[in-house]
């Protein structure tokens, strides 16, 4: 096995697992631990967040088939890299942006609303995904700045 085939293995086991810490987290958020102070500055607990991020808010009907063609487009985009041998870099970065993306569009499905468990201090309410998402994000720009854009 080659390296690339290791790193790529690597990747894919990376990304799985914080997929799966996530949805843990969610399932325990939900049905398991009430709302409580890990920290003095972050409660853990079920928050129901209907928005898309940053309190925009969307009508469902338009939220779920957005949300939905955004993992679509984020798999091909992934996919197409991957074949390309794209660096490292934006891999993980796309990688992020799809399994957090992926993950809340479940709780969509599923619940109509996003399941968020982490309360800073009162500023917001978010879950990994939403790390995700963000990190991500910061990845591919990184990436996309070092191609000269």
């Amino acid at each position: 096995m080659t390296t690339r085939y290791q790193s790529a293995h690597l990747l894919v086991l990376s990304l799985t697992g914080i997929f799966a810490i996530d949805r843990l987290l969610k399932i325990l958020a939900s049905h398991i631990i009430e709302k409580e102070f890990i920290f003095q500055w972050l409660m853990f607990g079920r928050y129901e967040n209907p928005g898309i991020g940053f309190g925009w808010e969307l009508p469902a009907l338009l939220v779920v088939p957005l949300v939905g063609a955004v993992v679509v487009a984020l798999s091909l985009w992934w996919l197409k890299l991957w074949r390309r041998h794209e660096r490292a870099i934006v891999l993980w970065g796309v990688g992020l942006i799809l399994i957090g993306a992926l993950n809340n569009y479940i709780d969509r499905v599923y619940f109509g609303y996003v399941v968020d468990y982490f309360n800073f201090n009162g500023t917001g309410v978010w879950n990994i995904s939403d790390c995700n998402i963000i990190v991500g994000g910061l990845l591919v720009l990184r990436w996309w700045r070092r191609q000269g854009n």
